[in-house]
């Protein structure tokens, strides 16, 4: 009687890599191909039945892997089918993002076709026996358990112990990619032998995993001893591992694991503590603290609430007046996105700005504001309001989005709104990055009318090379300079930035001004517009109208 062979959907929008993996696996497994998330989701949907397991990419048109990965997630039909994320990325941001998402392994570019056929059939076998330990449940390089089997009986022995506190320990070989690099193949001995060397200095009630290419996780009973003797343990271990391997070894701890806990956030705060010590040459061992876990809380309820905010309405853009430093005419207005959540109330840009780049967020945001401010643009024209230019801010994830700028420029057609009453904001953090298709976007807007503003200048990017070479048309003193003013010396400074501004044509504007004293020096040195609480903190659309129609010189 002949075998069915397993069935495999392999999503992948590059053909060669399609190709490679289904030359590598079509005399063991059946396959269906796709070319992006989208089409790679309605042959799942169609084949639910006869699919064991999907290989996805994460960069893909139309609909990428991330997507898929939610949309799978949350279907009831689909959410048992393990799938294997294909990657060129060594990102543990990204890994820890597709297991949250459920993603049950990985397979690195380029393909290993032992490597590919032994992650395949691990988790093939596993499925059809989730509970029975076999060989493929052990990471093929190392012989530990993989992370998904780590998982599972690490959940079993919280399970079975609730009476006793455990602790979880992630180890890193410090510099391993830069090692992988010079020695390509060879820089896995250090793996090996740390995995070894691990084996065997844990306890038989511990157990361990592969966490990521170069680290390895433990769940072991917390050590019996003091505070202070924990720390020296593990810094013994520490130093113990990296004589043994011959590579510095890094842990982090956390400790007073039960099973009543979520073990995935837990191991994510103990990956991130290992994470904050990586560039730290005197520190190889930290312990998760109460505020670290505090900040990665806040991190996932931003994550798991951002997209839904979107939708509900809860983003908000307000407007802060600029004004002439001379005579005080309103002459502009930047706009800033403001977070006001149910549960948490007023969420600081300051936090969830950088996750919001982090996890590429921020170009859907961004273009929330540049459409809400066209939006308002045009209404206040209608009402026959005297408008003026309002700034919008963009990141420099914006820029390495293809649509971003038709993006754009689609939302100020739509809106009938004069280019010259839009300015694009840039941070001096583009420009230390800045790559031809991001200086080609900022040509293009500025050819078609839109001035662009140079902001945070002075906070430790500024070169005035940037100011020649690059389409700025104004630039923005940011209000840590203008705070120092009562420095002689940085009043010269000052001075003397001012003076290039004008040599070059560049309009200029100080930002954090709150006192009549600090607004009559930066007029008397010449800069010719202000922001800040001096004439006005920012305001909401409904508010800044009003502002628009008291301070209107028509």
């Amino acid at each position: 009687m002949t075998q069915v062979r397993p069935t495999l959907l392999i999503v992948e929008d590059n053909e060669l890599n399609r190709d490679i993996l289904n030359e590598i696996l079509k005399d063991e497994y059946k396959t269906y191909l796709a070319e992006n998330g989208a089409e790679g989701l309605r042959l799942l949907r169609q084949h639910s039945d006869e699919i064991d397991l999907v290989l996805l990419d994460i960069e893909m048109p139309v609909m990428n892997g991330y997507d898929v990965l939610k949309a799978v997630r949350f279907d009831p039909e689909l959410k048992d089918i393990p799938i294997i994320i294909i990657t060129a990325n060594d990102s543990v941001e990204e890994e820890v993002r597709c297991l949250k998402l459920g993603a049950k392994d990985f397979i690195r570019k380029p393909f290993n076709a032992t490597v590919a056929k032994l992650r395949i059939n691990s988790i093939v076998d596993m499925q059809k026996s989730a509970t029975t330990l076999s060989k493929v449940e052990l990471d093929a390089e190392t012989d530990v358990y993989t992370f998904s089997a780590f998982l599972h009986y690490a959940k079993e022995l919280l399970r079975s112990n609730p009476d006793t506190s455990f602790a979880i320990s992630i180890t890193h070989i410090k510099g391993f990619r830069g090692m992988r690099s010079l020695l390509g193949e060879e820089a896995m001995e250090y793996v090996k032998k740390e995995a070894t060397v691990l084996r065997e200095m844990i306890p038989n009630n511990a157990i361990c995993g592969r966490f990521f290419l170069e680290r390895f996780i433990v769940l072991s009973p917390m050590l019996p001893f003091s505070k202070e003797n924990r720390v020296e343990a593990y810094n013994r271990i520490s130093r113990d591992m990296s004589k043994k391997t011959k590579a510095r070894i890094k842990i982090s701890v956390l400790e007073n694991v039960s099973g009543d806990k979520d073990l995935t956030t837990l191991i994510e705060q103990a990956n991130a503590a290992l994470n904050s010590i990586q560039d730290l040459y005197h520190t190889d061992v930290c312990f998760v603290e109460d505020d670290l876990v505090r900040q990665l809380e806040n991190r996932y309820f931003i994550e798991r609430n951002m997209e839904n905010a979107l939708r509900q309405g809860e983003f908000k853009i307000y407007f802060q007046p600029k004004h002439r430093s001379t005579d005080g005419q309103l002459i502009g207005a930047e706009a800033l996105l403001r977070w006001i959540n149910p549960e948490m109330g007023f969420i600081s840009p300051a936090v969830f700005i950088p996750i919001f780049e982090q996890t590429g967020f921020v170009v859907d945001v961004d273009t929330f504001a540049w459409e809400t401010v066209c939006r308002y643009q045009r209404e206040w024209a209608d009402s026959g309001l005297k408008t003026v230019p309002v700034s919008v801010n963009t990141s420099r994830f914006d820029y390495t989005t293809s649509h971003f700028r038709q993006l754009v420029l689609d939302s100020i057609a739509r809106h009938k709104v004069p280019t010259d009453m839009l300015h694009i904001e840039v941070t001096e953090s583009l420009l230390a990055e800045l790559t031809k298709d991001a200086l080609a976007t900022l040509h293009s807007f500025r050819e078609k009318g839109i001035k662009i503003e140079l902001d945070d200048f002075g906070t430790g990017y500024s070169s005035p090379h940037a100011l020649v070479e690059l389409p700025i048309d104004i630039v923005k003193l940011d209000m840590s300079f203008v705070r120092k003013l009562d420095d002689p010396r940085e009043q010269q400074l000052m001075k003397g930035c001012v003076f290039l501004f004008k040599s070059l044509n560049l309009e200029s504007v100080a930002e954090g001004v709150e006192t009549e004293e600090t607004r009559k020096m930066i007029a008397d040195f010449g800069i010719d517009c202000i922001q800040g609480y001096y004439f006005s903190k920012p305001l909401p659309a409904e508010e800044f109208e009003m502002y628009l129609r008291r301070h209107s010189w028509c």
